[in-house]
């Protein structure tokens, strides 16, 4: 069904017999307990229970900060794996927001590392082409788009090996070069934005080439982090930094 128009796969989405994304249990693309659940998880620490503002932080290796709204983890991986396998754009629209809260939160921290009034742009991390091939789509564009969010074509993926099977170490291995800038970014200001930051290589690898083309990333944008990664109240001044 990936390979099927957007609105003919959504429409799919409603009408077909389908199990929750979240849940697998209800007749439904997602029910309302698993649209709560995500909620939830964006407003409750997963910690210590307190409510905060819902965003988890992290710090690269690079010194980059990383944002996300939802623990990857339960209701949360299972949504995220069902729309990046068939491209529900019914989940879309339940993810959309999440997303947009980290891109938010992003950009309020990295409006004030400088000093001089700069535009950001939103850069989402390429994947494979023949991922986006199979998948017939590409979940992070999907999910900016439906948010109503531009985003800039700077860089590109060199088809290396995928990281899904890959442990810690072979990830940072793997990633080292597999992505690319194709043009100079000399005075432009970044936002990168991926769906989900497990061992940071990718962001990492992102980073550098930017870095490489004279651009500056300011701080990264993902859907979900990975449940080793605690959870930090943000702020833009004071952060916890959890290793990469």
């Amino acid at each position: 069904m990936s390979r099927l128009p957007p609105v003919i796969r959504e429409a799919l989405g409603v009408l077909l017999p389908q199990s929750c994304a979240g849940c697998g249990v209800k007749n439904e693309a997602i029910c309302q307990e698993c649209v709560d659940a995500l909620r939830s998880d964006y407003q409750t620490g997963s910690q210590s229970g307190i409510p905060v503002r819902g965003l988890r932080t992290r710090t690269l290796l690079s010194g980059c900060l990383v944002f996300s709204s939802l623990e990857y983890s339960g209701i949360c991986a299972n949504t995220i794996v069902q729309f990046k396998k068939h491209g529900n754009l019914v989940l879309a629209r339940h993810l959309r927001g999440l997303l947009a809260a980290a891109i938010a939160e992003a950009a309020e921290y990295a409006l004030g590392l400088v000093t001089n009034e700069v535009e950001l742009e939103l850069c989402p991390v390429p994947s494979a082409k023949a991922a986006d091939w199979r998948r017939g789509f590409n979940p992070i564009r999907t999910l900016l788009n439906a948010s109503g969010l531009s985003a800039s074509r700077v860089l590109k993926h060199s088809g290396r090996e995928s990281q899904k099977k890959l442990n810690h170490k072979q990830r940072r291995v793997n990633a080292n070069g597999s992505i690319m800038a194709n043009k100079m970014l000399q005075g432009r200001y970044f936002i990168l934005v991926d769906d989900v930051v497990t061992s940071g290589a990718t962001l990492t690898s992102a980073i550098t080439a930017i870095q490489n083309a004279k651009g500056t990333v300011l701080a990264c944008a993902t859907l979900a982090t990975t449940p080793r990664i605690s959870q930090a109240p943000p702020s833009s001044r004071d952060f916890h930094s959890y290793p990469d």
